[in-house]
């Protein structure tokens, strides 16, 4: 993986954080959920996040994070190989169930002295923190683009202008992405429809350690939760040999189960509480399966 100098010289305690990158490519690559040249695309350097610096590891490392739960959900693991898994982490599966059925945060103090809780998102939520993400390697690209045409053509009011811009966009965009983290609820804190939202002020002073404390933050209360859930679904047997369901279409077959809104659902109910009330859901289908069985043995 490409770092850039800047990387390497700064503060951040960034140990953690390469030594969780290698974790997640290696369970990846060792399941076989992913390849090696897909994973090099989103590598800090790829071709889909050109940026090198922490931003571009952070972007790398919540891509791999999203294609493992993403992952381990279509795949419907066994729910007995995730539970030794969480095991060997030290996690309480009852915990988890419990946190993402009441949808915790998690308290995160930041640099600035203020102290904000990290939510667990709906999926609406969720795929606009990943048009953010696509947006800042956007702005990164535009940015590489320019400056090589300045070693060519020099400095033209065009480029001056864009340079001016691009670091407003790209604050704006990481703003956006604290603001909807930190926000209560599972929702988004502005109306779809808003065409210039503002994020509050305290959002300016953001340091690059508050953004690394918020992505991990991130992943433990979305990505994690949903990973260990999902593994603990039964299997569907009448789906083998089909293409596994998306998130989207899973959403919507649990609104129609239970005469829900779809749209609801989507945005009002975290991807985390879905998965704990389907875990809920079958435990109880199960249980009450079992106990049919013993009672006709009777």
């Amino acid at each position: 993986m490409q770092i850039s100098q800047e990387l390497r010289e700064a503060s951040l305690p960034v140990a953690t954080l390469l030594e969780r990158i290698a974790t997640v490519e290696h369970d990846l690559l060792f399941r076989k959920l992913a390849t090696p040249d897909a994973l090099a695309q989103h590598e800090p350097g790829g071709t889909e996040n050109p940026d090198t610096s922490t931003r571009g590891v952070l972007v790398y490392l919540g891509h791999l994070e999203r294609t493992h739960a993403l992952a381990l959900a279509g795949r419907g693991s066994a729910g007995a190989s995730v539970a030794a898994a969480a095991g060997d982490a030290g996690e309480d599966l009852d915990a988890v169930l419990a946190a993402a059925l009441e949808e915790q945060p998690e308290l995160l103090p930041l640099d600035g002295g203020e102290v904000c809780s990290v939510y667990p998102k709906s999926l609406h939520a969720l795929r606009t923190l990943d048009m953010l993400d696509v947006i800042l390697g956007h702005v990164a690209a535009e940015m590489r683009t320019l400056e090589a045409l300045a070693d060519i053509e020099g400095v033209t009011p065009e480029i001056r202008k864009a340079r001016a811009l691009a670091p407003v966009t790209e604050s704006l965009a990481v703003r956006l992405w604290c603001w909807i983290l930190t926000h209560e609820g599972p929702g988004l804190p502005y109306r779809d429809s808003e065409a210039d939202p503002q994020p509050p002020e305290w959002t300016t002073r953001i340091t690059p350690d508050d953004l690394l404390r918020l992505s991990q933050a991130h992943q433990r209360v979305n990505a994690r939760r949903v990973r260990l859930l999902a593994g603990l679904l039964p299997p569907d047997p009448a789906a083998a040999g089909r293409s596994a369901l998306s998130l989207q279409a899973f959403a919507g077959a649990f609104a129609h189960e239970r005469g829900l809104s779809p749209r609801r659902v989507m945005r009002r109910w975290s991807l985390g509480s879905l998965f704990g009330a389907s875990v809920t859901a079958a435990k109880a289908q199960r249980d009450a399966k079992e106990r049919a069985e013993r009672e006709a043995k009777k």
